[in-house]
């Protein structure tokens, strides 16, 4: 059977109003196996009670399993008055590019026909912890012939000599009941710096019938030697899914995991999103969000699996 990935779940492991600075959501949970340790960097955006969000950071002990460390203030700020991030900076990916540490993440503005526009940054430090300074004022990834709405999550993977971006991008506004929602899907991009991006509008997670209307929040990990893209996939809540790349640019939508049911744990009843994966001897460890996009903190998910 594929889908004999089994999670087993762990309830939060950080609650919102574990951090002093957050008023309200936890979300976009973004892991990083620190160097050389059992520790990992878990990335997340925030919100004040304006409802903006800026990006801290909290350390997980993967063998004592439990948060050692909760940033005091945010590493990573909103951008001035009428920028691309002047609303909200959300992590999406954090990798190592020769002794620097790259973090994309996605910043917003508010409209005034659609709530939002988002953008993808980049902000980078020579430390883990930051702090990070912004690469630009603008994006790094943004609206173009190919994508004319927005973009917004992405993942960043080393190929030969190269990087290849999964991003998310809007497809079109529709409005249900006169308030409009945005539909989108997973593209895919590449670079030879990890800073200027190719574009030509290649889609890797297309929608597969009419009662889906967003797919987001790329991350990929290597399972028995296979590139497995776990994603976010809302019909009328988000669930997280995956797709298995079979060579090249293509990939097969296939669902090789699944919740072990607990009824103790009800943060993520209505739904799961935006889970972030970090492998670590012979264990999979999902950070994720719930209900509400993370309204109450970050789950986390731990699979075994013998690679």
């Amino acid at each position: 059977n594929s889908s004999n990935i089994l999670f087993k779940k762990k309830n939060l492991v950080i609650k919102t109003s574990d951090i002093n600075w957050v008023k309200s959501h936890t979300w976009v949970p973004t892991a990083f196996k620190i160097d050389n340790s059992d520790k990992v960097i878990v990335f997340f955006a925030g919100r004040n009670k304006l409802n903006e969000s800026d990006t801290g950071y909290f350390i997980y002990d993967l063998n004592k399993n439990k948060v050692t460390k909760i940033c005091k203030k945010p590493i990573l700020r909103r951008g001035n008055l009428g920028s691309f991030d002047d609303s909200a900076v959300i992590p999406s990916h954090l990798i190592k590019i020769r002794k620097k540490y790259y973090l994309y993440y996605v910043g917003w503005t508010q409209g005034k026909k659609v709530p939002f526009f988002s953008n993808l940054g980049l902000a980078v430090s020579s430390r883990i912890t930051g702090p990070f300074k912004k690469f630009s004022n603008s994006p790094i990834l943004g609206k173009s012939k190919y994508d004319p709405y927005f973009v917004a999550t992405c993942f960043v993977d080393k190929i030969k000599g190269a990087y290849e971006m999964f991003y998310t991008s809007n497809l079109y506004w529709k409005k249900i009941n006169n308030i409009p929602y945005p539909r989108y899907i997973i593209k895919r991009c590449t670079s030879t710096n990890g800073i200027n991006w190719k574009v030509k509008g290649e889609k890797i997670i297309n929608f597969q019938s009419k009662n889906e209307v967003a797919i987001t929040r790329p991350w990929i990990v290597k399972i028995k030697k296979k590139k497995v893209m776990f994603f976010s996939l809302k019909r009328k809540k988000y669930n997280i899914m995956t797709s298995i790349n079979n060579g090249k640019s293509n990939w097969k939508r296939i669902k090789i995991f699944e919740f072990i049911k607990n009824k103790k744990i009800n943060f993520d009843t209505d739904s799961q999103e935006y889970a972030s994966i970090i492998k670590h001897k012979n264990k999979l460890y999902m950070f994720y969000n719930g209900n509400e996009y993370g309204r109450d903190g970050i789950g986390l998910a731990i699979a075994n699996i013998n690679d």
